[in-house]
């Protein structure tokens, strides 16, 4: 529970004080801008296969360059490849956090998009079926983080 509460603090601190919110506005603006749902179905489908690809990408990226550095102590000459994979975990972490904002934003725009119940629920499902996977996908990655010895860094 405390890793839900901590997560849903970042979000909303990012959300609220931060420059990646843009994303958000982006997508509510490109949903006012179109005017057929098929056009906003797809900007929605590109724009969270995107986000997930690229995760997908960078999480496996992280996992193999932390197993290949392992764990390093501070001083070490690989301690510069060991701050290269703390980077990339960030990276990793912060796609995430745009999986979350664009997600959001195609929530708000679901009240303005359907007309009928159908549509509206088997979207808003799933959306959340794909919360659920960012959920998972966040805990595999913290735990690949502590497994690699990487986790609780700087706090």
């Amino acid at each position: 529970m405390k890793r839900i509460a901590a997560f849903l603090f970042a979000f909303f601190n990012r959300l609220m004080f931060a420059f990646d919110s843009l994303i958000l506005v982006l997508i509510v603006g490109a949903c006012f801008w179109l005017k057929n749902l098929q056009q906003i179905l797809w900007l929605e489908a590109g724009t969270l296969g995107l986000f997930t690809l690229l995760f997908l990408l960078t999480g496996r990226w992280a996992a193999r360059r932390s197993l290949a550095v392992g764990t390093v102590r501070r001083g070490s000459p690989q301690e510069k490849d060991a701050d290269k994979v703390l980077r990339i975990f960030s990276l990793a972490e912060w796609l995430l956090e745009m999986l979350l904002y664009a997600m959001l934003g195609f929530f708000i725009m679901s009240f303005f998009m359907f007309d009928g119940r159908f549509g509206f629920w088997l979207h808003n499902g799933l959306l959340a079926a794909l919360c659920i996977g960012l959920y998972c996908a966040e805990r595999w990655l913290g735990r690949v983080r502590k497994q690699r010895g990487y986790g609780e860094y700087g706090l």
